[in-house]
């Protein structure tokens, strides 16, 4: 990767959680994202890939004195996004840090 291009891997697992009413199964997500920058980072295109493996799987169960819930929610397919950001002002700081006796 180039010092204009940045990858990004991102992983969240949750671990099966039970409630005194509701248990909700274990599952596990890989994001990844690809960014590059031109025009003196000015300008960026960024592509994601949300739930690479289709892995987000979850299942809900719930159980009260006369009802019980069996969900099932995953995902169909991968999510691409894709984006563009400009920036218009490009501020940076001009002045520089002044100590004051309250700094530590």
């Amino acid at each position: 990767m180039g010092k204009n291009t940045s990858l990004q891997v991102i992983g969240y697992y949750q671990n099966k959680t039970v409630r005194s009413q509701e248990s909700l199964s274990s599952f596990y997500i890989v994001d990844t994202a690809l960014e590059h920058r031109f025009f003196d980072r000015m300008l960026s295109i960024n592509l994601q890939l949300k739930d690479v493996f289709q892995s987000a799987d979850v299942e809900l169960y719930t159980e009260t004195n006369n009802t019980k819930l069996l969900g099932d929610f995953n995902t169909e397919s991968p999510m691409f996004i894709f984006n563009i950001r400009y920036k218009i002002f490009n501020y940076k700081k001009k002045t520089k840090d002044v100590q004051t006796e309250f700094d530590m």
